[in-house]
């Protein structure tokens, strides 16, 4: 595995890329000590729940809907709901006051 130093980066980024490529894993360091890793995408990976994960992550954030990330999980939307739900991640995130508008307009 390569290392490479986010301080060098801009000069190595090519390096980078080409690791990618050749689908190996290169280390990322900050002052020397290990910041992340860089892993290539391939069929291998995302097999192995990779969508999912990120899936989770974007919508506990709330950068994604929650069909949207069923779609990039690659699940129905009730099975991603029930999974996000074992998880303790709220489906439904609303305020006091959304809630309120959402149970007035249910009853009438």
């Amino acid at each position: 595995m390569q290392s490479f130093s986010i301080y060098n980066l801009d000069k190595h980024s090519n390096a980078l890329i080409q690791e990618a490529s050749a689908g190996n894993l290169a280390l990322l360091t900050k002052n020397n000590q290990p910041l992340f890793v860089s892993i290539p995408f391939n069929s291998s990976l995302l097999s192995h729940g990779l969508l999912l994960t990120l899936a989770v992550k974007l919508f506990k954030e709330h950068d994604i809907s929650l069909g949207k990330a069923a779609e990039l999980a690659k699940m129905n939307l009730a099975e991603f709901s029930e999974y996000v739900s074992q998880l303790g991640i709220p489906v439904v995130d609303f305020t006091e006051d959304e809630l309120d508008a959402e149970l007035d307009y249910l009853s009438s």
